[in-house]
């Protein structure tokens, strides 16, 4: 696990709502590559460390997770989202340090709703 830019945990289960959480987004290291051999360490890590209930139906590599200009990870706004809520109403991107990582969540969450 030493290509993720960080551990998994700290997203889990937290950033997804209950429908969602049989996916986890992780952030990678820039060189690293999400490939099957990192998915099965990454799942033995979560069942070793936290509990069988903590390992995902799918692992899905993002760019970056959105955060407050403290650090803090943006949780609610980055659910609601997910849950189909408008980005600009859920989240005010001047208080974002990365505000461009609202991005890839506002696509993800409409190639879900379209499949």
């Amino acid at each position: 696990l030493d290509q993720l830019a960080a551990p998994p945990t700290p997203i889990l289960p937290a950033l997804f709502p209950a429908q969602l959480r049989s996916k986890k987004p992780l952030v990678l290291d820039q060189a690293a590559t999400l490939d099957d051999a990192m998915v099965s360490r990454i799942r033995d890590d979560l069942k070793a460390n936290c509990s069988p209930r903590h390992i995902p139906d799918e692992v899905i590599a993002v760019p970056d997770v959105p955060r407050t200009i403290s650090g803090k990870l943006l949780e609610v706004p980055v659910k609601r989202i997910l849950l189909g809520g408008d980005a600009e109403k859920v989240a005010s991107r001047g208080s974002l340090a990365n505000p461009e990582a609202l991005d890839w969540f506002v696509s993800y969450a409409a190639r879900r709703a379209a499949a």
